[in-house]
């Protein structure tokens, strides 16, 4: 007769070992090659894996050196430094950057991107909305159809000296003799306000050798509103002066020329219009 034996087992808990921390991968790096540089092949325990362009041509570090001689050359040599990788293109996996619940990001080919679908960040650097009625740029330029801002709205200065011609900015501050030309054909210009500041404190003379600011517009064309405000009875004028003081101007639209600028602030610092 076969005796059975009984066997109980006991399990004990234990904590786990506490393993050693991984390395960390390489990090792949693309640049223009440079002499001298550091470059790495992305081994154990190494930062980067270096490809480098060099006369257009991709390398990709094979072993780590700080070389003075070119990629081009030591392959030539038969060097075992760098490989050519003419084909060489960035490899990307569609990455989800999750926020909160179901709302998140998602980096997909050159672009990150709103689940939602309505926003994105782009790979020339700009932001914007899928329905294209906003933008920002890599410049800061923003474009948009619509906008309601609250507290106050900075706009930045931009301080001229010498003869300049308008562009978008509508701040300027003369620091010096100053003509400012502005531009009546362009109708994109409409509903622009002009604010001028002259840097040139009293005594207020009419000298012709004193610094001053003239506001001009091109021949054919006139400035408004003066007459109105002063009680003259002409009220158009080809050029305005002013000296420590401002003066501001907005543009009306004109469906001959595009727009006409009339003087609608600051009156009492215009020292010369003619």
């Amino acid at each position: 007769m076969i005796k059975a034996k009984h066997i109980t087992r006991i399990a004990y808990k234990q904590p786990p070992e506490k393993g050693d921390k991984g390395d960390r991968g390489a990090i792949r790096r693309v640049s223009e090659w440079v002499s001298g540089t550091q470059y790495y092949s992305g081994a154990d325990g190494e930062p980067y894996q270096d490809v480098v362009i060099y006369n257009g041509v991709h390398y990709l570090c094979e072993k780590t050196n700080k070389s003075t001689a070119t990629p081009y050359q030591l392959v030539g040599w038969g060097a075992d430094l760098w490989s050519v990788a003419s084909e060489y293109k960035f490899v990307c996996t569609k990455g989800l950057f999750i926020g909160t619940e179901a709302q998140g990001w998602i980096a997909d080919e050159g672009r990150i991107y709103h689940t939602s679908g309505k926003i994105e960040l782009s790979a020339d650097g700009s932001i914007k909305t899928s329905n294209g009625n906003f933008k920002v740029d890599a410049e800061g330029n923003l474009t948009a159809v619509s906008g309601t801002f609250s507290g106050i709205l900075c706009s930045r200065f931009t301080t001229l000296n010498g003869n300049v011609t308008l562009g978008n900015q509508m701040n300027v501050l003369s620091g010096g003799y100053l003509t400012l030309t502005l531009p009546v054909n362009n109708a994109d210009f409409a509903g622009r306000r002009l604010f001028v500041v002259d840097a040139n404190f009293p005594p207020y003379t009419k000298s012709a050798l004193a610094m001053y600011t003239d506001i001009q517009v091109p021949s054919g064309a006139y400035l408004r509103g003066l007459g109105e405000y002063s009680g003259e009875n002409t009220q158009a004028y080809s050029h305005i002066g002013i000296r420590g003081g401002s003066i501001e101007l907005l543009a009306l639209p004109d469906y001959q020329s595009g727009v006409i600028w009339v003087v609608t602030a600051g009156h009492e610092n215009i020292i010369s219009k003619y």
